[in-house]
């Protein structure tokens, strides 16, 4: 995460809860670092939710997709305790240096550790960041 996108603004539902997230990306053709409000607070808490039902296999979902379509995540596989996520990135979210197709896509393998710290540290994310506006994010 970056930063709420207004800062400032706290009573609007939608304005106040946007999300600025950052995105660095490294082994590929070069590195890319980017930001954009791409994440409402109550998506982000949606992305760690999805990620944590992954973990327990409590889901049949096997992707996420946001209002904003920068971002979007696919289980490709789960086999021996090894989770293959796919991540696509599309407009201002797409590196730059790629210009092949609309979406940018890489895959993620992570095991269970890395996976449940990737959780966590987005739970820090709403901890730092969480719904104003009156948005409860339970």
């Amino acid at each position: 995460m970056v930063n709420y996108q207004y800062r400032d603004n706290k009573t609007d539902e939608y304005d106040s809860n946007w999300l600025t997230i950052g995105i660095k990306l490294k082994g590929f053709k070069r590195e890319w670092i980017t930001s954009d409000p791409s994440l409402l607070t109550w998506e982000l808490k949606s992305l760690a939710d999805w990620l944590q039902n992954i973990l327990t296999g409590d889901t049949e979902e096997k992707e996420i997709e946001f209002i904003e379509p920068n971002l979007k995540f696919e289980l490709i596989d789960n086999a021996d305790d090894t989770f293959t996520v796919r991540t696509h990135l599309t407009l201002e979210s797409k590196p730059s240096w790629y210009t092949e197709d609309e979406t940018f896509s890489f895959d993620l393998i992570v095991d269970r550790g890395q996976l449940k710290h990737s959780i966590e540290r987005l739970k820090n994310e709403l901890i730092n960041f969480p719904g104003r506006a009156g948005v409860k994010l339970n």
